[in-house]
């Protein structure tokens, strides 16, 4: 057993003796190949503290990309500010000729688009259709127009204000002058359109003296549906 043990000493030691250097376990080397010790230094338990220097930054030239970069200004000449043109002076005779157009007023598409667009709202604009109706009634009446033009402007201004009844009558324009002035008129044109027709209609079988339907009647109940348009469009011209 002791010749076992003395080979195995005799076998690490020549190992150890052969080997160029020793390394301890945090690869500090113990003995150098010329036979000198270097010791390794003691660590301080503050040295998993400091901070490890940072690595000098390298030299980087020579390195990288090396060519011709594309021409890339080309793509973006959209983006470049368009060259300013000075406008295209026109003549009397470009004009007389028809080059310059007048404006089409009479397009909603270009009143709505070009001209600024009416700031009323709806409920004024719906008013301004009522006001040109009646000015077509009053204009029946100081005419004595037909009864069947008469009744026609009638049944318009009938439209005119159930769509009127259906679009406010559940809004705070329902409460305005303006909004009881024109149901009121509405129906007094009615109530003077159903009589011209009843008149018209009778006189062909009976006659019409002391009776509702007489010309003088009528004529009475027409200037009393005047004076009451008249009302109406004040009333209109007031609205807000």
């Amino acid at each position: 057993m002791k010749k076992i043990l003395t080979a195995l000493c005799i076998f690490f030691t020549a190992i150890f003796l052969c080997s160029p250097c020793v390394f301890s376990q945090d690869n500090t080397t113990l003995i150098n190949p010329d036979g000198t010790v270097n010791a390794p230094q003691k660590k301080s338990f503050f040295d998993f503290f400091k901070r490890k220097k940072k690595q000098p930054v390298q030299n980087l030239e020579g390195k990288g990309y090396y060519g011709t970069l594309p021409d890339i200004e080309g793509d973006f000449e959209y983006k470049k500010e368009s060259i300013k043109s000075t406008p295209k002076q026109y003549s009397e005779k470009d004009i007389k000729d028809g080059l310059l157009l007048d404006a089409p007023l009479d397009d909603p598409l270009f009143l709505d688009v070009i001209i600024k667009k009416d700031k009323n709202s709806d409920y004024l604009n719906d008013l301004m259709k009522v006001k040109e109706t009646l000015e077509k009634l009053k204009e029946c009446i100081n005419t004595n127009a037909s009864i069947q033009f008469f009744n026609a402007n009638v049944n318009v201004l009938d439209l005119q204000t159930k769509n009127l009844e259906r679009k406010y009558q559940y809004t705070a324009y329902a409460q305005t002058n303006s909004y009881y002035a024109v149901r009121h008129v509405n129906y007094s044109a009615k109530v003077l359109g159903n009589l011209k027709f009843d008149a018209n209609f009778y006189s062909r079988y009976m006659p019409l003296q002391d009776s509702i339907y007489t010309p003088q009647n009528i004529r009475v109940q027409s200037n009393a549906l005047l004076e009451e348009i008249d009302r109406t469009i004040f009333e209109i011209g007031n609205a807000r």
